[in-house]
């Protein structure tokens, strides 16, 4: 049966009375209501034994806190109704039968239980009607309940204080208490004090969790729906009104707030109508300060937001979520001469230190999964490097380069990046729309910001599936007075071959200009092109589409075209020179051929052969005649002289020079000599490293020369120190032998000394192989040194090895060289 009656309004002083009073039957005197019982049908009019019986599936009366001896109350139950008895945990005995008429079951009664203060679960519960008589300091007020059930209000009229001695030990039952003294203690055994809907107020005091293990210090429970659980009203200003000291907990959470049936509600909110800092002061309304000593491997976070949404979004239905909204307000007007910054989220990740591999991230926003993904939103001016933007974007930066804004995309695929500008308006776009500029700003000589360039994009034609596009190049012109002018505009057209260019000033091509369609001249004197190479007949794959291209003069029939036929340019007028005419090689082209022929060459100066050439006639004979001393030479190359018949090369006065660059060469094809008869010298002067070469049938079969390497005048000396010094070298596949006249002069100590070697060049059957004798060695103090050889491949190379002259010695060497040619 359930407990006696503990009211929070009344509490008995010296244990129950012995009136007939009654409760409700639920734990602590709470009213039990128990809904859906079943009454048997026709109970009244049957008194049968089940007619006395209620049921109800899936409860335990007993455990509900029904009992013998509760009385029942209900539509279908007779007035002075009790429990006669708890048959089983669904089914009770009534002490009268139910009032019922129909056919059927009652299904749904609701039955109110109540218990008796004396004598529950015996015969003295049938007794109706009780006495209450209003004792000292005490009223009563009757009131009648709907069902026709006396209600009396029993009230105090009673006042005064009092006092428990400390240290005192007793059970509250029936007990009203007020403590107000120093070291007071309540010591309930039973573990739990009810105030029956009632205040409770204790001042300063302790409350120690229980020594039992488990034990809770406080709890406290609340089921009235619509009332405050906990109340704290304080009156502090500079103490704490909640102080939390929790420093022993390490794994578990020291406020822990579970809320799951919030609907509008909220688990945490805070006001505060009135935050009135003082003058230059800091408020901070919510302060999170944290310390993090750690120097494990981890992850930390000051606060952490993990909101999950999982519910189903239903059809028409529209889910705005946010898992953090910061809204702060100046709806105030404030002084002109006030100064109001507001941070709606100021985020700081500073390092004091770049010691190890630091990366600080001030801000880390993602957004994926959606449709729509939007990893942030601005409206209003944003920053990067600077606190007072002026733009919509503006990007800061004081160092020597950048800011650079990066656009990168690391896809594989062959699509980069896209900087968008979009005229994205609710009307239909007309034609000059401005659809996007790029500025280009800097500060001119008085540190005034000026715009220096412009790039303009713009609607020409805004026709639908006709569109054409204008982009404009602006800068700034002194004649202007720094304002913009346009100079260069790119307009598209119906087609790419119909689009244009325009340039307002003088256009340079460092590189080629390549022109596909007409040159058409519009008010231009001049074509001046900066570029070396002006192409036409561009994208013709061979010579024969080329043919005919060129240039032609209008209304002078004169032309210079390309024929396909001889691969060759063709003027149809007279060409005259102010300047030399070449050719783009040397020693490759003629003028003229043996089938188009010059007719006469009229030249004023000299007839020069650069290299190897023939003068000859294919008929009749060749007549060189020359009025002064003549002279016949190249610059390159031999000279050669060929006569159909007999030549004459004279002159009648001074001297015949012949002359050529890369060589002359006299010839005797037939079976005369060439002689040369000289009153005086015949001199062979050939240059150092060169030779007198003999040769059979332009085989070279021996030469006479000077060594490829000596150290001659006008060379560095060999020193004593220097070693083996190259002196020659020679190739044994060309050349099998070289015989050396040799002289040595020490020019520090004016010593001489000369020899003859005779080298012989193995190169049979793979590199070469070095075979030295020195025939003789003539001095006029000291031997100035010795001769080896080397070879590398098939080079054979003789060295002079300096001797040792009191460390005074300091060398050179000349040779004379007779090469024999390898057979």
């Amino acid at each position: 049966m359930a407990d006696g009656f503990y009211s929070s309004t009344v509490t008995y002083v010296s244990g129950q009375p012995n009136q007939l009073l009654t409760t409700g039957a639920a734990s602590g005197g709470a009213a039990l209501s128990i809904s859906n019982c079943v009454i048997p049908s026709d109970s009244d009019s049957n008194p049968h034994a089940s007619a006395y019986t209620v049921t109800k599936g899936g409860i335990n009366f007993a455990t509900l806190g029904v009992a013998a001896g509760d009385l029942v109350e209900g539509d279908n139950i007779k007035p002075h109704t009790y429990v006669s008895a708890v048959n089983s945990a669904t089914q009770i005995t009534l002490s009268r039968l139910p009032t019922t008429s129909s056919s059927s079951n009652v299904t749904n009664a609701t039955l109110l239980f109540h218990t008796a203060m004396t004598g529950a679960g015996t015969s003295t519960a049938k007794m109706g009607g009780f006495g209450i008589v209003a004792g000292s300091n005490m009223t009563v007020t009757p009131t009648t309940s709907n069902m026709g059930r006396p209600i009396f209000t029993i009230a105090s009229t009673a006042s005064g204080t009092g006092d428990v001695a400390a240290g005192s030990t007793f059970t509250t039952a029936n007990v009203l208490m007020v403590g107000n003294g120093s070291d007071k203690t309540i010591d309930e055994p039973s573990g739990t004090i009810t105030t029956n809907s009632q205040g409770l107020t204790v001042g300063g005091a302790t409350i120690v969790q229980p020594g039992s293990s488990g034990g809770v210090a406080l709890t406290l429970t609340a089921t009235d729906v619509d009332a405050i659980a906990l109340d704290i009203n304080a009156s502090n200003t500079t103490a704490n009104v909640l102080d939390i000291a929790a420093d022993a907990v390490t794994e578990a959470s020291v406020i822990e707030i579970t809320a799951d049936a919030l609907t509008s509600g909220e688990i945490f909110k805070a006001h505060s109508s009135s935050v009135t800092p003082a003058d230059g002061g800091t408020s901070k309304l919510v302060d999170f300060a944290f310390t993090n000593d750690s120097t494990n491997s981890q992850t930390a976070y000051g606060l952490l937001m993990d909101y999950n949404k999982t519910g189903l979004t239903a059809s028409g239905k529209t889910a705005t979520v946010y898992g953090i909204m910061v809204d702060i307000d100046d709806n105030q007007t404030n002084n002109t001469n006030a100064t109001v910054t507001q941070y709606g989220a100021h985020l700081s990740a500073v390092s004091s230190n770049d010691t190890g591999a630091i990366t600080n991230i001030g801000v880390h926003a993602v957004a994926s999964g959606g449709d729509n993904n939007y990893a942030g939103i601005f409206e209003g001016v944003v920053g990067i490097g600077t606190t007072s933007p002026d733009f919509d974007l503006q990007v800061e930066s004081s160092a020597s380069t950048g800011p650079v804004i990066n656009i990168k995309n690391t896809n594989t695929a062959n699509n980069g990046g896209e900087l968008r500008f979009w005229l994205a308006d609710s009307g239909n776009g007309a034609n000059g729309d401005i659809l996007g500029t790029m500025s280009f700003y800097g500060n001119d000589a008085g540190g005034a910001d000026q715009v220096f360039a412009n790039i303009i994009a713009k609607t020409s034609d805004v026709t639908a599936g006709a569109e054409e596009g204008k982009l404009e190049f602006q800068v700034a012109t002194a004649g202007s007075s720094g304002s913009m002018e346009t100079i260069l505009t790119i307009d598209g057209g119906p087609a790419a071959a119909t689009s244009t260019v325009s340039v307002a000033g003088s256009l340079s091509v460092a590189g080629d200009l390549n022109i596909t369609g007409d040159i058409n001249s519009v008010s231009v004197t001049n074509l001046d092109v900066d570029d070396l190479t002006i192409t036409v007949a561009k994208g013709a794959s061979n010579s024969g589409e080329a043919d005919g291209a060129g240039i032609v003069v209008d209304g002078a029939s004169a032309s210079l075209l390309y024929d396909d036929t001889g691969t060759q340019w063709e003027f149809n007028k007279n060409v005259e020179f102010a300047g030399h005419i070449l050719p783009n090689a040397d020693d490759t082209y003629d003028i003229g051929s043996s089938t188009l022929a010059w007719q006469d060459l009229f030249l004023e100066g000299d007839i020069t052969l650069t290299d190897a050439g023939t003068l000859q006639t294919s008929a009749g004979a060749l007549t060189i005649t020359a009025a002064a001393a003549s002279t016949w030479s190249t610059a390159a190359g031999a000279l050669t002289i060929t006569s159909a018949a007999a030549c004459t090369w004279s002159t009648t006065a001074g001297i015949l020079t012949i002359d050529g660059d890369d060589g002359v060469q006299i010839s005797s094809t037939a079976t005369g000599n060439i002689d040369l008869a000289s009153v005086a010298d015949i001199v062979l002067d050939v240059a150092d490293n060169k030779h007198v070469i003999v040769q059979k049938s332009g085989t070279s079969m021996f030469n006479i020369g000077v060594a490829t390497a000596a150290k001659g005048d006008g060379t560095t000396a060999i020193g004593e120190g220097d070693g083996a010094t190259a002196i020659d070298a020679f190739d044994c596949s060309v050349y099998q032998a070289t015989k050396y006249f040799i002289i040595v002069e020490d020019t520090t100590n004016d010593d001489f000394m000369t020899t003859e070697i005779l080298l012989l060049g193995d190169d049979y059957p793979t590199d070469c192989e070095a075979f030295m004798t020195v025939y003789a060695v003539v001095f006029n103090n000291v031997e100035l040194g010795t001769f080896t050889t080397s070879v590398s491949g098939n080079t054979v190379t003789l060295n002079f090895v300096p001797a040792s002259v009191a460390g005074t010695g300091s060398f050179k060497v000349r040779a004379v060289t007779q090469r024999i040619s390898a057979i």
